[in-house]
């Protein structure tokens, strides 16, 4: 049909023979595949060849069903990074964009309901050729896809920024020439045990809740463990703030104050000074003569100052300009 396999001469009898034979085969089922006003065609001709050739000539671009197929040519083909070089992607997809403008260039419009000039129009244009030729790419390149788009270059320039950036990319994916296909994994359905319901998810989350327990459940877990985080810090937060004489104070809350606990001791940012009757935490003791105001209105005088150290969960807390009052009830 392609014309490759030619017609032996007539004294080499056996070759001349085998080539009627099969011939004859390919016409025959060229006829097989046509309706039967294409059938009669398909008989005028001796050779299969001169039957396709004539075929194509009067029906080609004549169809909106093979317009289309025209049309998937080009969009559908993929660049297979595992298989091939963008070379010879670039080169495939020349060829299906050559073929398809080709054939919509000979279209009589004539008859046309719109979507033969539409596919003309498309065929002409240099964007819809760089558009398709770019969305051929898997998605792992669509960083390098994104950066020709965004510099508006010609179909020229795409297919030298093209060869130049892909094979870069395309050699971590590709570790042997030789390799198979990926394998596709496909994950199993999941049986749903409807028999057993959380506890959780439908008095808590308001769900059906369906398939699990509440010792299995993702989301309680989740929460759970959010909760103690969340305890945690609240435990333990760190702060930084000046007071009004400009000097960084470090605020720890180290936990909460109780009556009989020991070796606690307790901050709040909202206050001027911070005051401790413990003489033997402070650091770099100075003498002062400061009158101070208890959060209960009474008033005192003190006279020495330092830097408070704590030991705290294997840290040592700094805080500066602490005030040493014996009256304090930390």
């Amino acid at each position: 049909m392609t014309g490759k396999y030619e017609q032996p001469s007539a004294s080499d009898e056996d070759a001349l023979q085998l080539w009627e034979d099969v011939n004859s085969v390919t016409k025959l089922t060229m006829k097989n595949n046509c309706e039967l006003e294409v059938r009669a065609r398909i008989g005028s001709f001796q050779k299969a060849k001169d039957a396709f050739e004539g075929l194509k000539k009067a029906y080609e671009g004549k169809s909106i069903t093979e317009l289309g197929a025209l049309m998937k040519n080009v969009t559908r083909l993929s660049f297979d990074d595992r298989k091939t070089s963008i070379q010879d992607h670039i080169a495939e997809y020349g060829r299906a964009w050559n073929t398809f403008v080709a054939i919509t260039a000979r279209l009589d419009l004539s008859k046309d309901d719109g979507f033969g000039e539409s596919l003309q129009l498309m065929a002409k244009s240099e964007k819809a050729k760089i558009e398709f030729l770019l969305d051929s790419l898997p998605p792992f390149y669509s960083n390098t896809v994104e950066n020709i788009k965004s510099k508006d270059e010609n179909y020229d320039d795409t297919i030298r920024k093209l060869i130049q950036y892909v094979p870069q990319r395309q050699k971590g994916r590709r570790q042997d020439g030789s390799k198979k296909d990926p394998v596709i994994l496909k994950t199993d359905s999941k049986v749903i045990d409807k028999s057993k319901q959380c506890t959780y998810c439908q008095t808590v989350k308001g769900w059906k809740g369906i398939g699990h327990t509440k010792d299995e459940c993702r989301t309680y877990k989740k929460e759970k463990k959010d909760k103690a985080k969340a305890k945690k810090a609240k435990a333990e937060e760190v702060d930084s703030e000046s007071d009004e004489e400009g000097v960084t104070v470090c605020m720890v809350r180290v936990g909460k104050v109780g009556m009989k606990r020991k070796g606690w001791f307790q901050y709040d940012t909202g206050t001027s000074h911070h005051t401790t009757n413990q003489l033997k935490l402070l650091r770099n003791i100075k003498q002062i003569n400061l009158p101070v105001e208890a959060h209960d209105g009474t008033k005192s005088i003190c006279h020495t100052k330092g830097t408070l150290e704590i030991i705290h969960n294997g840290r040592t807390i700094k805080h500066e300009d602490c005030l040493y009052d014996p009256l304090t009830a930390t």
